[in-house]
């Protein structure tokens, strides 16, 4: 995460792929990084927001419902998911 952070943040390509990638893995480590996915409102990170969504539900347990209630209800009006 380390190495993701300082070398390749800004290619927002690569972004979407890694938040993908640590789902598919169930990464727990990245729980606090996914979040802050989640909530990124740079317009390149669109994408990466609603994968961040996807990504803490497959991580699995509960501590991510109340985030991703919170998420869903502030919001709801900005969905714009093609590729999930």
């Amino acid at each position: 995460m380390a190495t993701y952070k300082e070398k390749v943040y800004y290619d927002y390509g690569i972004h979407y792929h890694v938040v993908k990638i640590l789902g598919w893995l169930k990464y727990q480590p990245a729980y606090e990084f996914l979040v802050g996915v989640m909530y990124n409102q740079e317009p390149p990170f669109q994408k990466s927001r609603r994968v961040g969504e996807i990504t803490l539900g497959e991580l699995g347990g509960k501590r991510a419902i109340p985030e991703l209630k919170e998420n869903l209800a502030t919001t709801a009006n900005t969905r714009h998911c093609k590729y999930p």
